[in-house]
């Protein structure tokens, strides 16, 4: 490598700001002159780092506008949820203080219709069929909440299946775009990652994980 004829070094960069500027570009003096020379090695550093700060121009602005945005909504749902777990258990047991003195109340009731009322047995058999009647019909409006809510949870279930399909397909499709643009530009496959959804639906163990580590569980 030919040392450039018409090109003068003129500033003395042995200093402690050549030192500094050194620590902050990544490169020394003696690798830029080497570059200046046609050096392949320092080239391909050169070029290594290009890459480099252009992804950093693209993937910077993207993190300094979602990491704040999702510090946030972390903070919020947590703040959410500790409501909804204090502010509902507080209700529950108010209700079921409620139903309890409801219940109290209407077996005295019970009572004391029957004691003064001992003559008018037959209102009391028709209250006891009526009673009974009512038991049937809400176990029979249990069953079919029951069915309509089977049919709902596997109708969801199956819409979910289809937005992993789908986005499996939107996936290859993209791997397929990035793995020609890096065989073309850097030649390998290593620096790109193919997305797998429907890999992690066999593997429900994963994502139980996944799901207590994101709780503190």
């Amino acid at each position: 490598m030919a040392t450039p004829k018409h090109i003068k070094t003129r500033i003395n960069t042995n200093t402690k700001a050549g030192s500094a500027a050194a620590r902050v570009t990544g490169f020394s003096p003696q690798e830029l002159e080497q570059i200046l020379k046609g050096d392949r090695v320092a080239i391909k550093k050169l070029r290594d780092c290009y890459y480099e700060s252009r992804m950093a121009e693209l993937t910077l602005p993207m993190m300094e506008e979602t990491i704040p945005k999702s510090i946030e909504v972390n903070k919020r749902w947590n703040q959410l949820l500790g409501k909804y777990v204090a502010q509902g258990s507080a209700a529950d047991l108010a209700i079921e203080s409620s139903a309890t003195q409801a219940s109290f109340a209407n077996m005295k009731y019970v009572h004391g219709t029957k004691e003064l009322k001992e003559g008018f047995q037959a209102q009391v058999e028709i209250e006891r069929e009526r009673h009974s009647n009512q038991i049937d019909y809400q176990r029979a409006k249990f069953y079919v909440d029951m069915v309509f809510q089977n049919v709902d949870a596997d109708t969801r279930q199956f819409e979910q299946g289809k937005r992993v399909a789908v986005a499996q397909l939107v996936a290859d499709e993209a791997y397929e775009m990035e793995s020609t643009v890096a065989v073309w530009e850097h030649g390998t496959l290593d620096h790109i990652k193919r997305k797998n959804y429907e890999s992690h639906l066999t593997k429900p163990g994963n994502i139980w994980r996944r799901m207590k580590n994101a709780l503190g569980i």
